[in-house]
């Protein structure tokens, strides 16, 4: 990582796991070295304004050798609706994600909200990067 990153342990209490966060600039490019051994598939969950974005980080994420796809939903709050959640769902199926799959989230909290519950209701949860 080239620049400066901040890193937080966060849970292990009442049964759950801990978790790392990481806080910096320019850690998309981490990204394929964050997702780990076992993942062949990873969903990009992107809001409009930011399609450039998902875009590039989906072709990275390919060029790394995951089967990468790009979501686009729509901008802030308008992405949070079940009709959102269940065309995420449907982008999931027909790429055959299964339960060692990453979903990624990238933008807001609207974004990355919506990101996290469709990778919790998939399969009874994958895992997720916001």
């Amino acid at each position: 990582m080239s620049e400066e990153v901040t890193r937080i342990q966060v849970g292990g209490t009442a049964g759950s796991d801990p978790y790392e966060v990481l806080v910096g600039r320019r850690l998309l490019g981490e990204l394929g070295g964050l997702i780990g051994a076992g993942a062949k598939r990873v969903a990009v969950i992107h809001p409009e304004a930011l399609a450039e974005t998902g875009d590039a980080l989906r072709a990275d994420l390919a060029g790394q050798g995951y089967e990468a796809i790009a979501i686009q939903v729509p901008n802030a709050e308008e992405a949070k609706t079940a009709e959102v959640a269940a065309y995420c769902w449907k982008a999931l199926g027909q790429s055959g994600f299964t339960r060692t799959d990453v979903v990624v989230g990238v933008g807001g909290g609207a974004s990355t909200d919506l990101a996290g519950f469709v990778a919790a209701t998939w399969l009874r949860g994958v895992r997720w990067i916001a």
